[in-house]
């Protein structure tokens, strides 16, 4: 009697456990997952203001005409060069 009353007891306790460890992890997995929607949402509202940004910044320099465009692709060129000097820095240095 004892030990059908203690197995009884382990099989429950087991039960319970299992069922507050499921609803922890879905509790965590649902808290995540809010995280991760807020986090979303606001990259996709700063990548949709630097979008536009950059296209009224695009129609600024349209309107002061094919120098100005020349001028800014030119900076933009440069931009880039000196950002792939950095990463090629930034390589050797990880090697040595």
């Amino acid at each position: 009697m004892i030990q059908k009353q203690g197995q009884a007891f382990l099989e429950n306790l087991v039960e319970v456990n299992s069922t507050r460890v499921q609803v922890d992890i879905l509790a965590r997995v649902q808290e995540s997952r809010g995280q991760l929607e807020v986090e979303i949402r606001r990259l996709l509202h700063e990548v949709s203001r630097i979008a536009v940004q950059a296209l009224s910044n695009a129609k600024a320099t349209q309107e002061k005409g094919a120098p100005a465009v020349h001028a800014a692709i030119e900076r933009l060129n440069s931009l880039q060069r000196e950002v792939g000097e950095v990463a090629n820095l930034n390589v050797r240095w990880q090697e040595s």
